[in-house]
């Protein structure tokens, strides 16, 4: 039959087509996964320096108040037991303020 022959001829092309869809879609596919797989590793990196900046900062702020407090005895002798309060809760609040404010930013 006529016909059949002319759709039997059309199925060679239309399953190389395929095929070569199914190729780009693949390779693409791929890339998709790559780029999400980097973004993941990111976050994670993010998030770790995150929690380093927040866990230092509060060390630092409890320090602080410990200073202030009397319990902390003063590291450096030069300087007075309220100066090194202020100090530590300076550089503590700067640690967090920082990683809030200019921490990581997503294009």
């Amino acid at each position: 039959d006529p016909r059949w022959l002319e759709t039997l001829q059309t199925v060679s092309h239309s399953v190389s087509r395929l095929e070569d869809e199914i190729g780009s879609q693949r390779l693409l596919q791929e890339e998709i996964l790559d780029e999400v797989r980097a973004m993941r590793r990111s976050l994670g990196k993010q998030r770790r320096l995150d929690m380093t900046f927040v866990s230092l900062g509060l060390i630092l702020l409890l320090a602080a108040f410990a200073s202030a407090d009397g319990q902390l005895p003063v590291l450096i002798t030069s300087i007075q037991q309220n100066t090194q309060a202020l100090w530590l809760a300076s550089f503590g609040l700067t640690l967090i303020v920082s990683r809030i404010l200019f921490g990581y930013r997503q294009p």
